[in-house]
C-alpha cells in the first residue's frame, strides 16, 4: 500500500473512536490518548512545532509554536501526530535528535515523510468524506467563479485556515 494512502487509512481509523463534534476533530484529546504531551511555547516564525519522541519522563511531546493562530496549531498538532503514528517504528526516519520539525519547508511537498503527515493531518481534521458532503451542501455559496466565502465557511466549521481548506478543496474538485 502506498504509504500515503496508509496515513489517510490510519486518520479514518482515528476518527472511528474520536468522532468530531460539528466538524471539529478533538486533535488535543487523540494526542493525549496517545500518551503524547502537548506544550505551547514561543518559537522562531519559521517553525510550527517539533515531536520529541522522549522526554524526561518518557513520554513524548508535541511542542507547539503559541504565536501560530488556533487554527495552524491544530493542524501542527495533528501534523506532528502524524510523524509520531507513521514513522516511529523505524529509527530511519528520525533523525540523530529525535525532533521532527515542522516548518516552512514542511509543505514543498519533496519529503515523502512531511507529505504523509500532511495528508494524516488533513484527512484527520477536515475527513473528505465529510468534507465533500459539506462542500456539495453549501456549493451555493459560490458566486460566479468565486468559492472564497464556501472556503471560509468550511474552514470556520473544521476550525482550520483557510489556505488548509482550499488545498483540501482542490484535490477533490480539479
Amino acid at each position: 500500500m502506498p504509504m500515503v494512502e496508509r496515513a489517510k487509512i490510519l486518520a479514518r481509523k482515528i476518527l472511528q473512536k474520536h468522532p468530531s463534534l460539528k466538524g471539529v476533530v478533538p486533535i488535543e484529546k487523540i494526542a493525549q490518548d496517545h500518551g503524547i504531551e502537548i506544550r505551547y511555547l514561543s518559537l522562531s516564525k519559521q517553525v510550527s512545532g517539533a515531536m520529541k519522541r522522549k522526554s524526561k519522563s518518557g513520554n513524548p511531546i508535541i511542542i507547539v509554536n503559541k504565536e501560530d493562530t488556533d487554527e495552524r496549531r491544530r493542524f501542527t498538532i495533528a501534523h506532528e501526530l502524524g510523524h509520531f503514528l507513521l514513522h516511529s517504528l523505524s529509527s530511519q526516519h528520525i533523525d540523530k535528535q529525535g525532533i521532527y520539525f515542522r516548518d516552512v519547508d514542511s509543505s514543498a511537498g519533496e519529503n515523502i515523510m512531511e507529505i504523509q503527515a500532511n495528508q494524516f493531518a488533513a484527512e484527520l481534521l477536515m475527513p473528505i468524506n465529510s468534507l465533500k458532503k459539506d462542500f456539495f451542501e453549501n456549493s451555493k455559496l459560490i458566486e460566479g467563479d468565486d468559492p472564497t466565502k464556501l472556503i471560509k465557511k468550511l474552514a470556520e466549521k473544521y476550525k482550520v485556515s483557510k489556505q488548509s481548506m482550499s488545498i483540501r478543496i482542490s484535490k477533490f474538485i480539479y
